[in-house]
């Protein structure tokens, strides 16, 4: 008979909207205590542990978030699609569908069928390392290596 020791307990508050607004967890005999405040639009604004400020969170006028801590994260263009953030970078094809996403040395770029649906996403090593091919065939992902 195999034993299994428990090694996680969490309980959460709620609010009368249904987000969470308090965690109290045990990890491996850790324990930490979460707040989470939410601003007048329902965004989260600010996450406390044990007490002390974690993050502050500020979004733009459109809701994107953009600041982590007081430090520009997130970057968006006139069309509201993400730029960058913390420190990976996106693209999209002039019809609006993401075309590629690029964190550090490693890329995935993606292709869509003509109903715009994403059917394909490559991930690319930028230093010469082995690619990936992630192809969805009836609904289900294929992950198969390059040669």
């Amino acid at each position: 008979m195999k034993w299994i020791k428990r090694v996680h307990n969490q309980i959460t508050g709620r609010d009368t909207k249904g987000r969470i607004t308090d965690l109290s967890e045990i990890i491996q005999g850790t324990a930490k205590d979460k707040h989470y405040d939410y601003d007048s639009a329902d965004r989260l604004w600010r996450v406390y542990e044990n007490g002390a400020l974690l993050k502050e969170y500020g979004y733009d006028l459109n809701g994107n978030r953009t600041h982590v801590n007081g430090t520009l994260v997130g970057v968006y263009d006139d069309r509201d699609r993400l730029n960058t953030y913390d420190g990976t970078s996106y693209a999209y094809y002039d019809s609006g569908e993401l075309a590629t996403k690029t964190q550090g040395p490693s890329a995935t770029r993606y292709s869509h069928d003509a109903f715009n649906k994403m059917n394909k996403a490559i991930a690319v090593r930028l230093k010469k390392l082995p690619a990936y091919v992630l192809k969805s065939i009836h609904r289900s992902l294929i992950l198969s290596a390059l040669h």
